[in-house]
């Protein structure tokens, strides 16, 4: 009996080359506020092998003190230098997803793209536990991430931005002071990820005898060698205290948003390894095929957790 199609094999390879064009067509377009998922904030470095279940950064520590040279010293200090070893837990996640031979042969004949639906939404469930995992880390898994990293200094302000009390200028210096804590050394804080309540405050409130508001005059007047140049004030919605909560990043009822003070993209500062959505071989069960993806990720790499600042508000 003759097969009613042409060829399984030929519809399984158009299928593959459809997958090929709607991948990165949505992760680029579709999905922008995974913003921790496309790497937006803090660097996604797609150089993570499949098979690893940690990654492991190794950092020199150097011990000793140099002494005042004098004459006939027999006391001269020696250093001495020491490898440390800090092991970061990798995730993985897997999907799969199914289409009818019969869609597959009309979409051919038809020369047309056959339906994202079933891919955009799988692409959506990976990059949301992407994204999960990157920000917030994984309680269950003993995994950190962007907002709670380990070592990451934490400060609790009573500054309330939504109180009529408040003025302008203590809206200036709640950030000019807290851009001050952050260790410099690898470039100090010049972006703030910040609730978005608190951007819209900052956003409306008129520094008096301008015409400019308080997010432009903080970009506009923090360029001097006593400060750093703020490039961004962004704002996100998991800077807010009921997703902190909700994910273990604050105890529940601890009501506090978290401004996260940051310096720019260096993965030599916070990183994140991973490998991108990859397919196993397509799999023709009677009329279907079946089709696995799978990515994996690390929890957030915080190499110079000091360089980074949490500040911790009054929920808005």
């Amino acid at each position: 009996m003759v097969s009613p199609f042409r060829n399984d094999t030929d519809l399984g390879m158009f299928l593959s080359c459809q997958l090929d064009k709607a991948l990165p067509k949505l992760r680029n377009e579709q999905y922008p506020d995974l913003w921790a998922d496309a790497g937006s904030y803090f660097p996604a470095v797609d150089d993570l092998e499949e098979g690893a279940k940690t990654v492991v950064a190794e950092f020199i520590n150097t011990v000793g003190k140099a002494s005042l040279l004098s004459q006939g010293a027999s006391n001269i200090p020696l250093v001495d230098a020491g490898i440390s070893e800090y092991r970061y837990k990798v995730v993985h996640f897997e999907e799969e997803f199914q289409y009818n031979i019969i869609e597959l042969e009309n979409a051919k004949m038809a020369g047309r793209d056959i339906d994202y639906t079933r891919m955009m939404e799988m692409r959506r469930t990976l990059a949301e536990q992407v994204h999960k995992i990157a920000v917030f880390g994984d309680k269950e898994r003993s995994m950190r991430g962007f907002f709670n990293g380990s070592n990451v200094r934490i400060l609790n302000e009573s500054y309330d931005a939504d109180d009529s009390s408040i003025t302008i200028d203590d809206h200036i210096d709640f950030v000019a002071d807290n851009m001050r804590k952050a260790d410099p050394s690898f470039g100090a804080p010049d972006t703030l990820l910040v609730p978005p309540k608190l951007h819209n405050i900052w956003s409306k409130a008129i520094v008096k005898g301008t015409d400019t508001n308080v997010i432009r005059y903080l970009q506009d007047n923090f360029g001097s060698s006593q400060s750093s140049r703020l490039l961004r004030i962004i704002w996100v919605k998991e800077t807010q205290s009921h997703l902190l909560e909700q994910n273990g990043v604050h105890s529940p009822g601890t009501n506090k948003d978290r401004v996260v003070f940051i310096p720019s993209n260096n993965p030599e500062v916070v990183e994140r390894k991973f490998f991108p959505v990859k397919f196993k071989k397509l799999q023709l069960k009677g009329m279907d095929y079946y089709i696995t993806c799978y990515c994996g990720t690390s929890e957030a790499i915080w190499h110079y957790p000091s360089a980074g600042l949490y500040v911790d508000i009054p929920k808005l």
